[in-house]
This record gives C-alpha cells, structure tokens and sequence, in this order.
C-alpha cells in the first residue's frame, strides 16, 4: 500500500523531532491514525444506499458524480472522526506547533514551600486562655 499524505508528514515529523523511547506505543497508535486518514473508506453504514444509488446510476456522468460523493463522504467521516484522535496523538509527542509551544511556556516545577503552621479552633482557644491568664495575674 503506498504512503499517503499524512502517512509522510508523520514520517518527517518523527524523524526531525525523534521522540524519546518510551513514545513508542504513541508512535504507534499515530501512525495506524494517519494510515486510516490516508486510506479513507465510506463507512458500512452508508455501504446499502451507495450501492442502491450504483445500481441506478446508468450514465457515465451519474457515475462519476457517485464516486465524487463517495470520496467526499469517505474523506469527511474519516476526518471527522479521526482527525481529532490523530492531532491529540500528535500534541502527545509533542509534533504540533501549539504543543511545543505549551511545553515550551510551562513553568520550572516549584521548590515546595513549607506550610504555615496551621492553626485550629483549639489552638485559637488556648491561645485567648493564655493572654487571659497572662492579663489576669498580678505583676
């Protein structure tokens, strides 16, 4: 099966970016989406009317209209629905220009603060006791 279009910008892209090892299983999962996109097939549930419709379609120009809508629908049912899944792929291994960007605006994680030292209703209580007490003694 020959390469398509995203097929090869997939391919490009992972071999000017290379990503690390442990992508692998993302690597994958991108390259089986762009193989769909580039293969697009008419879903089965369009398979009975599209077969009606070449049953019907004796001229040479109601054929040709019937393949134009036949990769019309092909190209827009796969791209709807995968297309979405593959750019996700994609900002993963960070391969799109707004993933980049994000990792690249991503703030240093920062030292951990240590936390002020909390103060309940118990201490709050004990506390008003003590400078009563103290206000109360004699000096």
């Amino acid at each position: 099966m020959a390469e398509g279009a995203a097929t090869r910008a997939l391919r490009a892209a992972l071999h000017v970016l290379g990503p690390a090892g442990r992508d692998q299983a993302a690597v994958q999962l991108a390259k089986r989406y762009a193989a769909l996109l580039d293969a697009a097939a008419v879903p089965a549930s369009y398979a009975a009317a599209l077969a009606r419709l070449e049953r019907v379609a004796v001229e040479k120009a109601e054929q040709n209209a019937l393949v134009k809508v036949r990769a019309a629908l092909s190209a827009h049912t796969v791209a709807s629905d995968l297309g979405p899944k593959y750019l996700a792929a994609l900002a993963a291994l960070g391969l799109t220009p707004a993933a980049r960007g994000v990792q690249a605006a991503a703030p240093a994680p920062a030292e951990k603060e240590t936390p002020p030292e909390a103060k309940g209703t118990r201490d709050e209580l004990k506390q008003r006791r003590a400078d009563r007490a103290r206000a109360a003694s004699p000096r």
